[in-house]
């Protein structure tokens, strides 16, 4: 009997009972598929997916333990057996989520009056409607079976980032968030703030995305800030007073779990650095991190695997950033080290993070916790000074705990203690920014580059990423840079603009050496859509949107309008055509004089004669 069939027969015998076995779903293990080790290994490590995630995504028709069961008969297993079972037992990827429309969407936003640029505005128009293509709200069914499903069960419709990224995720929304704000979305972004509240009070942090394999780890812990940019655009002091207590409760996540204290010249620090609560490869990347870990104990496969998915929660997934710097294997996915890594960039954040709890908690009338905050805030500000400033590099760098030692190379997080305004100190402000000029990574085409160092992971060279130019801009405006900040801002329209018009795609990640050209490298093929690339686009029409132009070709440093460009071009021909025109003129003429001298001359002679 083929595999098929004893397959088929197995699934007609459901018919004969009452009820699929009820499978609790209070444990993440219990409500997905992936926890089965054998089904995961099975399916994972066959060839029927070119990318891992497509199968932990894939909804279940029955309760888990009956597909266990079902999968415990399925003997031997084949690739063509696996893909019968999949037929029988799983629905398509996808059918989760259903599509949404967000009521508070507008065809022609205020943000659009400030484009000047024709061009531009056309574009902020197309843009504006893939709010709506990258609406999504839970299936019901998700509610009614989520031990079915490995997608997270949340109260409120929300924006995705795009392509195979089908539900929500932690850092993405910051700058989605920060766009739909520009669009004039703010209900959108009041139900989306909603779900990552509902999330805090489930588990204590906001995961990294919107499924069950995503509950081991986190990403940025940027929902506080997210909070203040709502309150900024509404006033709604109602909903700060509401969510204070989930905000301070994420909060306490960070500093409880993810701080570790160091000591530099008899002084201790205490700050953050990422771990991941998992030491076993990524459901959602089974296959690469078995592969990663080929070769190591038992012990170092964990600790690997740990490794890996707080690169993950780091939201840089993957970059040299994490890994050896030197020796045979540096920059290899096995030689990963991430939770010996202090990042400049998340103490950056989480310094903003305690400023902004202090400033919500005077708002709300809690002043003890107001001062407390803020002295929170001071103290990760000092240290970050103190710790991770590198006075060789003129930089702000990661600190490795294991070595004791900075990470002595370029990254752009560099940037983020300018841009979260965590060091005030001015020279050392200016001495980084005339470190990024003459390190030239402000110069390229397509953006300012993650890092120097060309690896295949992709974040780092030559891939830009929509956040850091973000944060790289924001940098340059606060450290009074405003001419250099817009200039990046102008580079970094143009090349998503010429990507757009090129291929109608908005992309993930660009690369810097080339102005439209896509990112590359990685795990997957660039995805498009996109989320946090549109949030930018739309924090910068808002911001610069009457100097913007879509093509503007640099002359030197600046920039100029094409116009006085194609007059001084054209003065130039017709000069230069004149010029050979007279000079022509009086070449013909000369040459005339000259015969007309030599006939005279002969005809004179002539005479004589």
């Amino acid at each position: 009997m083929s595999c098929f069939i004893r397959l088929a027969v197995a699934i007609s015998s459901l018919t004969l009972l009452d009820s699929p076995r009820d499978v609790s779903a209070t444990n993440a293990c219990d409500s997905a598929i992936y926890c089965n080790d054998a089904i995961l290994r099975a399916f994972q490590l066959s060839n029927l997916f070119n990318d891992s995630k497509t199968f932990v995504d894939l909804p279940l028709k029955f309760d888990p333990s009956f597909v266990f069961d079902m999968f415990d008969r399925l003997r031997p297993v084949t690739e063509e057996g696996l893909r019968a079972f999949l037929e029988l037992f799983f629905l398509q990827t996808g059918s989760d989520i259903v599509e949404w429309r967000p009521a508070d969407w507008t065809a022609s936003p205020p943000l659009f009056a400030n484009i000047s640029d024709p061009a531009l505005r056309m574009w902020a128009s197309e843009l504006n409607k893939v709010w709506l293509a990258l609406g999504r709200k839970i299936n019901p069914d998700v509610y009614a079976n989520p031990q079915r499903h490995s997608i997270l069960p949340v109260p409120h419709p929300f924006i995705v980032p795009g392509g195979r990224f089908r539900e929500f995720y932690y850092w993405d929304t910051y700058w989605i968030v920060k766009g739909l704000l520009a669009c004039n979305m703010s209900d959108t972004v009041m139900n989306t703030l909603l779900n990552f509240v509902d999330l805090v009070n489930r588990y204590g942090f906001v995961p990294n995305g919107g499924r069950v394999y995503y509950t081991k780890r986190s990403q940025p812990p940027l929902l506080s800030l997210m909070i203040w940019d709502y309150y900024q655009h509404t006033g709604n002091l109602s909903f700060v007073r509401y969510v204070f207590d989930a905000l301070e409760r994420e909060h306490d996540y960070w500093l409880l779990n993810k701080t570790v204290e160091i000591k530099i010249a008899e002084k201790s620090y205490r700050l953050a650095h990422y771990e991941a609560q998992s030491s076993v490869p990524r459901p959602e990347s089974y296959k690469k991190d078995v592969m990663s870990a080929v070769g190591k104990s038992p012990a170092a496969a964990a600790a690997l695997y740990r490794d890996i998915a707080s690169a993950a929660e780091s939201g840089w997934d993957f970059s040299t950033r994490w890994m050896a710097q030197s020796g045979e294997n540096a920059s290899e996915m096995n030689t990963i080290r991430t939770s010996k890594i202090i990042p400049v960039d998340l103490n950056s954040i989480l310094s903003t993070v305690e400023m902004k709890l202090s400033l919500m908690a005077a708002l709300i009338g809690e002043t003890d916790k107001a001062h407390d905050y803020k002295l929170l805030s001071q103290e990760r500000a000092q240290a970050i000074e103190d710790v991770m400033w590198n006075s060789t590099l003129h930089l702000w760098v990661d600190y490795d705990v294991e070595l004791e030692q900075h990470v002595q190379a370029f990254y752009l997080s560099s940037v983020v203690p300018i841009a979260s305004g965590v060091s005030t100190n001015q020279s050392r402000i200016d001495a980084s920014i005339q470190k990024l000029q003459s390190l030239d990574v402000l110069s390229y085409a397509g953006g300012v580059p993650t890092s120097l160092i060309a690896s295949h992971q992709q974040w780092d060279y030559p891939n830009t990423w929509p956040p850091l130019q973000w944060f790289t801009i924001v940098a340059l405006e606060k450290a009074h840079r405003s001419e250099l900040a817009f200039a990046l801002a102008q580079k970094w329209i143009g090349t998503n603009y010429a990507a757009w018009k090129q291929t109608g795609h908005m992309y993930e990640k660009y690369n810097a050496t080339r102005e439209g050209a896509p990112g590359g490298g990685g795990e997957y093929n660039v995805q498009t859509g996109f989320g946090w690339t549109n949030g930018v686009v739309f924090y910068l029409l808002e911001h610069y949107g009457d100097r913007l132009r879509h093509s503007v070709p640099t002359v030197g440093s600046s920039t100029l309008p094409w116009w006085p460009i194609f007059l001084y071009v054209l003065a130039g021909v017709i000069g230069f055509a004149a010029f050979i025109g007279i000079g022509y003129k009086i070449y013909v003429d000369g040459k005339q004089k000259y015969k007309q001298r030599g006939r005279d001359k002969e005809l004179l002679w002539g005479n004589s004669a």
